[in-house]
């Protein structure tokens, strides 16, 4: 438990830091492109992950699977200090690391992109874990398919998020979230109102990857583009508040599962995503650049 704890800091680090790099590399008007070619790769290895541990533990030695992850991130930090070694350093670490994050939680645009960030992570989490759960109980499918079907996400954002980044560099992000949020929630509207159609889970968790990964791409390229001086900081706490979603959500969402089956967990994942879209339009009014 220690040691994946240690995994979730390096995991939690990852991320942020990296959207950072990768936005300040591209000119402004291609930051949301450059996320979502992140994205991609983040969903590519999401999609082997699964494939290549499995081949480990029936193949191999389960074991040997955290030895090839360890040789991986050892040859990732070699390739990343070898291309940024030239690069600008940075004055942050002589300065109080906390000054920079509450000065980012001041402002009200960042407070709601974050709270955005956590309920949009809340509800794909919740339907994931509780769709996975029922399809089994319901004895429409086995672990291997419901595996299957929870990896269409995955597979469709390696080919969408690049698409998803480049539509909002030209149509204007928090436009391309709605459109995204959109997506997502008629993916769970179909499996509310047909959950005992296995044919149309495809169709459903096709629309769901797809508006999933359109909202989180283009949610990280805002929080880039609208405050450049504090980039760093404000996407540790828009990826840190999605991570805080995914942690809520099967905490919450399991009494109602109990109480009301799928439907209900379905009937509070509309709800949240119906809150992200109202407060969407409060993130609208206070972002710097007002053609988003």
């Amino acid at each position: 438990l220690v040691v994946r704890a240690v995994q979730g800091l390096g995991g939690g680090i990852i991320l942020p830091v990296a959207m950072a790099m990768v936005a300040g590399q591209v000119p402004p008007n291609r930051t949301a492109t450059a996320i979502g070619g992140l994205q991609s790769a983040f969903a590519l290895g999401l999609a082997l992950g699964p494939g290549v541990a499995g081949l480990f533990a029936e193949q191999l030695d389960w074991r040997g699977f955290y030895l090839f992850l360890a040789i991986a991130g050892f040859v990732a930090a070699a390739l990343i200090a070898f291309v940024y070694s030239g690069g600008r350093r940075s004055e942050a670490g002589r300065r109080n690391p906390l000054r920079p994050l509450g000065q980012a939680l001041a402002i009200a645009g960042v407070r709601g992109i974050s709270l955005m960030s956590a309920l949009l992570s809340f509800a794909s989490v919740g339907v994931a874990i509780f769709v996975a759960v029922w399809l089994q109980t319901s004895g429409l499918t086995g672990p291997a398919g419901a595996g299957l079907l929870l990896s269409i996400p995955g597979v469709v954002g390696i080919i969408v998020a690049p698409l998803a980044g480049y539509l909002g560099d030209r149509w204007g992000v928090l436009r391309a979230i709605m459109l995204g949020m959109s997506l997502t929630l008629v993916g769970i509207v179909g499996l509310f109102a047909a959950p005992g159609i296995l044919l149309l889970y495809p169709l459903f968790f096709l629309l769901t990857g797809m508006g999933g990964i359109a909202t989180r791409t283009n949610l990280g390229a805002t929080s880039m583009m609208n405050w450049p001086d504090m980039r760093q900081t404000v996407a540790g706490l828009v990826v840190g508040s999605g991570f805080l979603g995914l942690a809520l959500a099967p905490l919450l969402l399991t009494p109602v599962y109990e109480a009301a089956s799928l439907r209900g967990v379905l009937a509070v994942s509309m709800s949240v995503l119906l809150g992200a879209a109202l407060l969407l339009r409060t993130v609208r009014r206070n972002v710097p650049d007002r053609s988003l």
